[in-house]
């Protein structure tokens, strides 16, 4: 508690990072607790003639076992970054090495995140006060935790966290003599720290950048440099009511479409009072088009929808929701204010929320034991205003139910998802293959929101660290999942759309729209690309439509003790089979290229092997083909643009594409590089 006093900077990093922990270990698998000593590190172990004692039992209790090994790696970590020295790779895999045999690997996946935080607690309560670089070594290690943190958040298939990669102060304590400028908020006492070029390009531009915006540096220096980011966070500040407090902003996403407009989406943690705890708040800042959703905030009044807010408390701390800055040609939005979807205001208000809860069990549609709460906590997952909305509902009480999720839809598409999910629920049930998707709790249908129980288990994504039999195994029941799905009855599904490869191709051009502006040679290559895929199409034998997932990747497949869990049918329509092994081959391949990690073609035959049995051969071609185009719609689209290396990685990632695609073509004897007809 002594820290915020003393380095605001640091203090609301240790917020963040025990927030970011909670929030962690609420998705990761548990197990029984076993006894544990709770303070083990290698004070408490001694290297004596008889081998190695333990002392110090005097806190020991039941717990999680990997609470110890956490404890054990962060005494490591802690020891050679207070003396550096080299070898704490190696000593760490040595103690793993022993611990591990026999160890489930959940445990040593929840034993990084006790690292994480055992590492705050020897930030705080070994280094001492009065040492001379006690700030600095704070700092330091508080950044190792981010670094830990950071690594699980990726490895659980969260977004890959390269926003801040120093933390989420600007400045180390040591470094703050550098060409800094310090600014003091009298209404708040907490001072900022910003590495402050006067002179940077930036700093003076009064006009959209949008149309300005040439290169990746462009935009990176628009939205990254210490002039932008200050204005930014002004910005937000200005919206705060006078007690409230603004702590880190993190940029999560950016979506730019090159002559319209720049939208970054960020997390920005605030609260009400000193006394009160940090909340994290989602907004959007768009540069460019002041308007949402295709126009429909010309249509419906703003003002009103805030005042809504107000009546259902969701505006605290926040006095207003929305503000514009012409000279900029920027608009700023907080959740939960969006013009499309006008209910997203009533269904964050914990009030409604219980009474929305009440009447869904009543009804019939849910479990009884959602009759006893009383009260939920909100939290946003998703804010994408326009598009596309995730609640996150927690009960007070986590003994009496489990938390709910909130799906928002526009239209009719929320009743259609609700169907289509109850009947591939039902459908995969009755074939008793261990193979199940996540059926849905209700549709509230005066809301357009459709609520989901939660899954335990883990998303397939957090495995592929861990190449072993296990993995081969889960890769193969994903393979043979896949192949129930597409047997899945026109009967069960019902009408649906239907979409082909054209379809699918016009998708990735539009996503990709931003890189021949900001990357010409690379945005050629992706044409090129796609106009071989369409010439490669034609040659190759097709199959009728069938029911298809049409989002088939790791993050939507889960790993639970009752085998695999499909979730998210939202896109699902008829289409080529292909395109879901294609897919998730794609996303595979992503992964894989991203991390360094080694395994793909194994990982790839593994699944494969659970999915061929009954699948033609030419389904399985058609599959590469879709693999080459989908790898570069993931590239594009989960690449950032404001990540440093975003321009070689997105490179790369569509090399890779075009290897694939070579590898089809000389199947069909065509040279690795033909001219495709577009540019005859």
């Amino acid at each position: 508690h002594h820290i915020p006093a003393l380095l605001p900077e640091v203090g609301s990093a240790i917020a963040a990072v025990l927030d970011r922990a909670r929030e962690l270990h609420e998705r990761l698998p548990q197990e029984p607790a076993t006894f544990t000593h709770r303070d083990l590190k290698t004070e408490h172990i001694w290297v004596t003639s008889d081998g190695l004692t333990v002392m110090d039992f005097d806190s020991s209790r039941l717990a999680d076992p990997a609470l110890d090994v956490g404890y054990f790696l962060a005494d490591l970590q802690f020891r050679h970054a207070a003396w550096p020295q080299a070898g704490l790779e190696m000593a760490r895999e040595s103690f793993l090495a022993g611990y591990a045999p026999g160890a489930p690997k959940e445990r040593l996946t929840r034993a990084r995140l006790y690292e994480a935080v055992e590492l705050v607690k020897c930030a705080v309560r070994r280094v001492q006060v009065f040492e001379p670089d006690w700030a600095s070594r704070t700092a330091g290690l508080v950044e190792r935790a981010q670094a830990v943190i950071n690594d699980l958040e990726r490895i659980l298939g969260g977004l890959p966290v390269r926003i801040c990669p120093r933390g989420p102060f600007p400045l180390r304590a040591c470094d703050r003599h550098r060409d800094a400028s310090v600014t003091q908020d009298p209404q708040r006492g907490a001072t900022e720290i910003w590495n402050e070029n006067r002179h940077h390009r930036y700093a003076h531009r009064r006009r959209s950048p949008v149309g300005d915006t040439r290169t990746g540096e462009d935009l990176q220096g628009m939205l990254l440099s210490p002039t932008a980011r200050r204005m930014l966070r002004d910005s937000v500040r200005a919206l705060l009511s006078p007690s409230a407090v603004l702590g880190r902003c993190n940029l999560r996403d950016v979506r730019f479409r090159p002559g319209r407009k720049l939208t970054a989406y960020l997390d920005v943690r605030v609260r009400a009072g000193t006394a009160e705890e940090y909340r994290v708040r989602p907004i959007t800042v768009t540069w460019g088009s002041n308007t949402d959703a295709k126009g429909h905030e010309e249509t419906v009044d703003l003002a009103q929808m805030q005042a809504e807010a107000v009546r259902h408390g969701v505006v605290a701390p926040f006095q207003q929701l929305t503000a514009d800055y012409p000279e900029w040609n920027m608009h700023v939005r907080v959740s939960p204010l969006d013009a499309r979807f006008p209910q997203l205001v009533r269904v964050s208000d914990p009030r409604y929320v219980r009474a929305m809860l009440a009447e869904t069990s009543a009804s019939g549609n849910a479990g009884s034991d959602q009759r006893r709460i009383s009260e939920y906590t909100v939290r946003p997952v998703r804010y994408r205003p326009g598009k596309r909305h995730v609640l996150r509902y927690d009960p007070v009480d986590p003994v009496k139910a489990e938390a709910v999720f909130a799906k928002l839809y526009a239209g009719e598409r929320g009743a259609q998802a609700f169907r289509m999910a109850n009947r591939t629920a039902d459908w995969l049930a009755e074939r008793g293959e261990g193979v199940n998707s996540v059926r849905p709790i209700a549709y509230v249908v005066e809301d357009a929101v459709v609520l989901y129980p939660r899954v335990f288990g883990a998303p397939l994504s957090s495995h592929l660290w861990c190449p072993s039999d296990g993995l081969a195994r889960c890769l193969e029941r994903t393979g043979a999942a896949l192949n129930a799905l597409h047997r899945l009855p026109s009967t069960v599904t019902g009408p649906l759309d239907v979409r082909n490869f054209a379809t699918e191709i016009q998708a990735i051009a539009r996503a990709s729209c931003h890189i021949p502006a900001l990357l010409p040679q690379l945005g050629a290559a992706v044409e090129a690309l796609l106009d071989r895929a369409r010439e490669l199409h034609e040659r190759l034998s097709q199959e009728s439509p069938t029911f298809t997932h049409r989002d088939f990747k790791s993050e939507h497949v889960w790993v639970t003790r009752s085998g695999v869990t499909l979730i998210d049918f939202d896109l699902s329509r008829l289409a080529d089979p292909a395109l879901d092994v294609g897919t998730f081959l794609a996303d595979l391949h992503w992964w894989h290229a991203t991390y360094n990690m080694p395994g793909l073609v194994q990982a790839q035959e593994r699944f494969l092997a659970g999915y061929v049995p009954g699948a033609p051969m030419e389904r399985l071609i058609r599959a590469r083909l879709y693999e080459a185009i989908k790898l570069v719609k993931m590239t594009v689209l989960r690449v950032h643009l404001f990540e440093h290396d975003w321009a070689c990685r997105t490179a790369l990632l569509v090399g890779r594409a075009q290897v694939v695609m070579n590898d089809l073509q000389r199947i069909f004897g065509l040279p690795a590089q033909f001219k495709p007809r577009s540019a005859a």
